[in-house]
């Protein structure tokens, strides 16, 4: 029987000889399932967490007042008011939102005939929100300090997991790789890679990999799909990037190597 102190997370194994207890190998299975019911238990929570914080995202449709109501000062981060639409941003907006008729939802609303088809509030919040959230990864300390929820505040058309292996390379990977001293503003890695992996996909498919990579790392995994997948799509694109001599000299495909070297 053993115990993990932070989450009192006991475990029970069979014992049939006393001398059992005491070798060292049953005590390397007590500690590891004791540490990997620990993890799962962990996960679970962030898990919980990440689903109350999008259900109350999905609650903020009406203005941009809502979202402080709707989430505390911890779901907003240091930087949470960054979260908000610039100052006129939603005026601007707003102003081009049709005319409500009565015996019509709002979320169904259409133009006239020949008029096309009008943006819902609902739309134009969602667009204005992830422009400027666009904004602000390009100043990595500000980005650091915001707890982003990727797939309602910021909608994508790509896999579902680019964001949360972004925020892994962001948080995680760049610090471990390449640490910064306090009295530096910002990490390198962070403020000129991600950015460059904007307009990269080479060093953005990198990127992705090798967050993938280390979070396989970090938990004791075999390569998992995302990692491969995004491995293999990272060296299809390097071989074409190195076709062309100005894309193979480029700083985007040299760090998107370095990348690489690193998962090994």
């Amino acid at each position: 029987m053993d115990r993990v102190t932070k989450e009192r997370v006991w475990q029970f194994l069979n014992i049939t000889e006393p001398k059992q207890a005491r070798s060292r190998d049953f005590q390397k299975c007590v500690q590891g399932n004791a540490r990997r019911d620990y993890r799962r238990s962990e996960l679970k929570k962030q898990a919980h967490e990440y689903t109350e914080t999008r259900r109350r995202w999905k609650d903020i449709h009406k203005s941009p007042s809502s979202v402080t109501e709707s989430l505390s000062q911890d779901d907003l981060g240091i930087a949470g008011v960054a979260l908000l639409p610039r100052e006129g941003s939603w005026n601007r907006a707003a102003s081009q939102w049709p005319e409500q008729d009565p015996g019509v939802s709002s979320t169904k609303q259409q133009a006239t005939a020949g008029a096309g088809l009008i943006w819902t509030e609902e739309e134009i919040f969602e667009k204005e929100h992830a422009r400027h959230l666009q904004d602000i990864l390009h100043h990595s300390q500000t980005y650091l300090n915001v707890v982003v929820e990727p797939y309602i505040s910021c909608p994508s058309g790509g896999r579902q997991d680019y964001y949360p292996l972004v925020n892994h390379f962001i948080l995680a990977f760049a610090p471990s790789f390449l640490p910064v001293d306090k009295s530096l503003d910002q990490n390198p890695i962070n403020s000129l890679w991600v950015s460059w992996s904007l307009a990269s996909p080479v060093l953005s498919s990198a990127i992705l990999a090798c967050a993938a990579v280390h979070q396989d790392q970090l938990c004791g995994r075999k390569s998992s799909v995302q990692a491969v997948y995004y491995t293999g799509q990272t060296i299809s694109l390097l071989n074409k990037a190195l076709e062309n001599l100005d894309m193979a000299l480029s700083d985007s495909t040299i760090a998107a190597v370095a990348l690489l070297i690193a998962n090994e």
